[in-house]
């Protein structure tokens, strides 16, 4: 409990024919902020639904998992049924899914980027037609104005967008990050990676290892264990044998895998040939990060190329057009992004990205358009207004690391339903201690 101060609990429900509240979507994460830190206040205020944001200590965690088996749990003076609708009653929910989530499946799934402690239930709710529709516009209508409670769903609670337009699913979440995770990972010339580790602020770095686990090319293992200290955020090396053909890094935390990489030989044609004519990994990183204008939007081009992407670089064309966009191979849906290596004004160019996003949807058919932000700044480097704003507008924002993550995403068989859900998992959210990243 110790790498937990609070408990970040969100609660939407709604008023039934039998007069009660009962739940539509509850999300609790723990996290290493305090309590008194601010919640939102920009939430709906419709008759028929309730929605709260609060935070309780984490001293608190026991009344939220027991409410699950009384099925009731008590949030802004408000008693919220935890209960399923089996036809004739409401009942108590039996069916609880408990277990451990990778990093991975927890970023695409609940936004939560770091590996998790999971307990969720899922279950029917009955839904009014005449009062959804009451509801709904009472939502699009009120002040702020939210866009039904799809958006509510998504943009408060977190849930993802294929569950968020299920009116009669109920859902409840309680997740329990463990705060440490894998960052930059580089290689140089094949004999020394550069990695790093990124935590929150509570967690005992004496508690966590990295294992290196090499391949060498006459088929022998080499094995190393590496403890962590003041490493944590800051690059440090491991030396590889110049013969090295595969390489695993996993982190562990308190002996639980959190979170691990793997380095394997080149299986991306597309790579393949563009290092043979002299442009290798590590340059072509380096680029990205040091050029600017339209240079940068043209490494961004070829960054998405090797990632298995037709795109179209519309940057310098003096239009007032998006500076890319991009097309997986067989999907029914595309990217359109904005690049911008350190602009001040981001602001301005969310907003372009968005209105342009939407006119590019419009001439797509049935086809959907995902909005995509390029920047080489640090995520840190971005001001919290513009976070909140690409949150609402949905839209996904690549920085240094994440530019990274992808160039070394390139390495395998470009896999476009992959780099989706990277890009899904990089919509600002509320953080775990606070605020937007």
């Amino acid at each position: 409990m110790s790498d937990w101060n609070s408990i970040d609990l969100k609660v939407v429900a709604q008023k039934h024919v039998d007069g009660q509240w009962h739940f539509s979507g509850i999300r609790a994460v723990l996290g290493p902020m305090t309590k008194d830190q601010p919640t939102r206040h920009d939430l709906p205020s419709v008759p028929g639904l309730l929605v709260f944001h609060e935070r309780w200590g984490v001293e608190r965690l026991a009344e939220v998992i027991d409410s699950v088996s009384k099925g009731e749990l008590v949030v802004g003076g408000k008693s919220v049924h935890i209960t399923w609708w089996n036809g004739q009653q409401w009942s108590p929910i039996v069916n609880v899914d408990q277990g451990f989530w990778e990093r991975g499946n927890c970023r695409s799934e609940f936004g939560v980027d770091y590996a998790s402690f999971l307990v969720r239930i899922w279950t029917q709710s009955p839904t009014d037609p005449e009062q959804l529709r009451l509801t709904e516009g009472a939502l699009r209508s009120g002040e702020p104005p939210w866009d039904g409670q799809a958006d509510l769903k998504e943009g408060f609670l977190g849930a993802p967008k294929h569950r968020s337009w299920h009116a009669g699913i109920a859902t409840m979440e309680i997740i329990a990050p463990l705060g440490i995770r894998l960052g930059q990972i580089s290689e140089t010339n094949g004999k020394r990676l550069s990695v790093s580790v990124e935590a929150l602020e509570r967690v005992d770095l004496t508690k966590a290892a990295l294992g290196v686990i090499a391949t060498l090319s006459n088929g022998e293992t080499r094995r190393e264990l590496h403890k962590l200290s003041s490493n944590v955020g800051h690059k440090f090396p491991i030396d590889m044998p110049p013969t090295t053909s595969k390489t695993k890094l996993i982190l562990s935390y308190r002996g639980i895998e959190v979170d691990r990489s793997e380095l394997s030989p080149i299986t991306n044609l597309r790579l393949a040939i563009m290092q043979q004519l002299g442009i290798d990994l590590e340059m072509m990183q380096s680029s990205i990060v040091q050029s600017q204008g339209h240079e940068f939007e043209q490494w961004c081009a070829i960054l998405f190329h090797l990632l298995g992407f037709s795109p179209a670089l519309y940057g310098g064309t003096k239009r007032s057009v998006p500076d890319i966009v991009a097309f997986p191979g067989s999907e029914s849906w595309f990217l359109v992004m904005e690049c911008t290596e350190a602009e001040p004004d981001v602001a301005n160019k969310l907003t372009k990205l968005s209105t342009r996003t939407k006119l590019a949807r419009e001439g797509a058919g049935t086809m959907n358009a995902y909005p995509v932000l390029i920047t080489s700044m640090a995520r840190k480097m971005i001001n919290q207004t513009d976070l909140e704003k690409a949150s609402k507008e949905r839209i996904s924002i690549l920085t240094a690391n994440d530019l990274a993550d992808l160039v070394q995403m390139t390495r395998e068989i470009p896999d476009s339903g992959r780099v989706l859900d990277y890009l899904n998992g990089r919509i600002p959210a509320t953080s775990l201690s606070g605020g937007y990243v």
